[in-house]
C-alpha cells in the first residue's frame, strides 16, 4: 500500500483538486506504507477487516490523501494484480508534527476477478504487454 501525497492545499474549506481524481503524474510524493506478500497461500485471507499502522514523516500542512493499494490474487493458475487507489476527497487533512492517529477506512470492492479491466501483462524480464483489443 503506497500513500501518494497530493499537492498541498490552503486550507480546510479548499476544493479537492483535479475534480476529486487526480492524474498519476500529478503525485508528488508515495510512501510506502505496508507490505505483505504470501505467494505460497493456496486461498486468499479470510479476514474482513484489517488495521495496518503506519506512519509518515512529511512537512506540515493541508493535504488531499490518496490510498494506493494492490492485491495480488490467484486465480486459474496465475497470478493477477488488482490495484484499486482510494481518494479522500471529501476534505483536506492537516498534517501535524504531533498528530496522534488519523483512520483512513477502504473498502476493497467485491468485483469478481473475471469481471475486471485488463490493463495488460507484464512478464517477468519482459517488456508490458497491453491487451489486445
Amino acid at each position: 500500500m503506497t500513500a501518494p501525497v497530493i499537492p498541498a492545499v490552503d486550507g480546510p474549506e479548499s476544493v479537492p483538486p483535479y475534480n476529486g481524481d487526480p492524474p498519476g503524474d500529478a503525485i508528488t510524493d508515495c510512501l510506502e506504507l505496508y507490505k505483505n506478500v504470501a505467494l505460497d497461500s493456496e486461498s486468499e485471507s479470510a479476514e474482513s477487516t484489517r488495521t495496518i499502522p503506519f506512519s509518515i514523516e512529511h512537512s506540515p500542512g493541508w493535504f488531499y490523501i490518496q490510498l494506493r493499494t494492490t492485491l495480488l490474487r490467484k486465480h486459474g493458475g496465475k497470478l493477477w494484480a488488482q490495484v484499486e487507489p482510494f481518494f479522500f476527497g471529501r476534505r483536506p487533512l492537516m498534517l501535524l508534527q504531533d498528530l496522534p492517529s488519523v483512520t483512513l477506512p477502504v473498502e476493497w470492492p467485491s468485483t469478481p476477478i473475471e469481471e475486471l479491466e485488463n490493463y495488460g501483462t507484464v512478464h517477468p524480464n519482459a517488456p508490458f504487454e497491453p491487451p489486445s483489443r
